[in-house]
Protein backbone atom coordinates (compact mmCIF):
# COMPACT_ATOMS: atom_id res chain seq x y z
CA UNK A 1 0.00 0.00 0.00
CA UNK A 2 1.83 3.22 -1.07
CA UNK A 3 2.03 5.80 1.56
CA UNK A 4 -0.30 9.10 2.23
CA UNK A 5 0.73 12.08 0.78
CA UNK A 6 0.67 13.23 4.96
CA UNK A 7 3.00 10.72 5.34
CA UNK A 8 5.19 11.12 2.67
CA UNK A 9 5.77 14.99 3.27
CA UNK A 10 6.26 14.04 6.85
CA UNK A 11 8.85 11.92 5.67
CA UNK A 12 10.88 14.23 3.41
CA UNK A 13 11.11 16.86 6.67
CA UNK A 14 12.51 14.40 8.55
CA UNK A 15 14.96 13.34 5.76
CA UNK A 16 15.43 17.38 5.40
CA UNK A 17 16.23 18.12 9.24
CA UNK A 18 18.44 14.86 9.98
CA UNK A 19 20.50 16.09 6.78
CA UNK A 20 20.97 19.69 7.92
CA UNK A 21 21.87 18.86 11.50
CA UNK A 22 24.76 16.78 9.90
CA UNK A 23 25.46 18.70 6.83
CA UNK A 24 26.18 21.56 9.63
CA UNK A 25 28.13 19.43 11.59
CA UNK A 26 30.35 17.49 8.77
CA UNK A 27 30.06 19.51 5.88
CA UNK A 28 28.61 18.25 2.17
CA UNK A 29 31.83 16.00 1.73
CA UNK A 30 31.72 14.69 5.11
CA UNK A 31 27.97 13.09 5.23
CA UNK A 32 26.55 10.68 3.18
CA UNK A 33 23.71 9.55 2.44
CA UNK A 34 23.54 6.26 4.43
CA UNK A 35 24.26 7.95 7.90
CA UNK A 36 21.79 10.58 6.52
CA UNK A 37 18.99 8.11 6.48
CA UNK A 38 19.95 5.92 9.63
CA UNK A 39 19.36 9.12 12.08
CA UNK A 40 16.17 9.33 9.99
CA UNK A 41 15.26 5.58 10.96
CA UNK A 42 15.08 4.91 7.22
CA UNK A 43 16.33 2.74 4.62
CA UNK A 44 18.66 4.13 1.60
CA UNK A 45 15.77 3.17 -0.85
CA UNK A 46 13.44 5.92 0.66
CA UNK A 47 15.60 8.19 0.30
CA UNK A 48 15.23 7.98 -3.59
CA UNK A 49 11.74 8.13 -3.33
CA UNK A 50 12.12 11.52 -1.86
CA UNK A 51 15.66 13.07 -3.93
CA UNK A 52 17.55 12.27 -6.63
CA UNK A 53 21.04 12.76 -5.31
CA UNK A 54 22.97 13.71 -2.30
CA UNK A 55 23.71 17.23 -4.38
CA UNK A 56 19.63 17.64 -4.77
CA UNK A 57 19.23 16.87 -0.89
CA UNK A 58 21.87 19.41 -0.05
CA UNK A 59 20.08 21.88 -2.71
CA UNK A 60 16.77 21.79 -0.99
CA UNK A 61 18.85 21.65 2.87
CA UNK A 62 20.33 25.43 1.70
CA UNK A 63 16.70 26.52 0.38
CA UNK A 64 14.75 25.37 3.28
CA UNK A 65 17.17 27.04 5.36
CA UNK A 66 18.20 25.84 8.66
CA UNK A 67 20.83 28.20 9.66
CA UNK A 68 23.25 26.98 7.99
CA UNK A 69 23.15 29.73 4.95
CA UNK A 70 23.74 32.31 8.06
CA UNK A 71 26.68 30.28 9.03
CA UNK A 72 28.16 29.69 5.89
CA UNK A 73 27.92 33.55 5.20
CA UNK A 74 29.41 34.23 8.97
CA UNK A 75 32.34 32.17 8.08
CA UNK A 76 31.37 29.79 10.70
CA UNK A 77 31.39 26.86 8.42
CA UNK A 78 34.51 25.09 7.05
CA UNK A 79 35.46 22.34 5.04
CA UNK A 80 34.80 19.81 7.57
CA UNK A 81 31.59 21.35 9.04
CA UNK A 82 31.60 23.97 11.48
CA UNK A 83 32.83 23.58 14.66
CA UNK A 84 32.20 27.36 15.41
CA UNK A 85 28.46 27.79 15.64
CA UNK A 86 27.30 23.73 15.87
Amino acid sequence: MPASPARKARTRVEILEHAARLFRLRGHAGTNIDDIMLAAGLTRGAFYAHFTSKDDLFAETIRAGNGFVNRLRAGAVEAGGCPALC
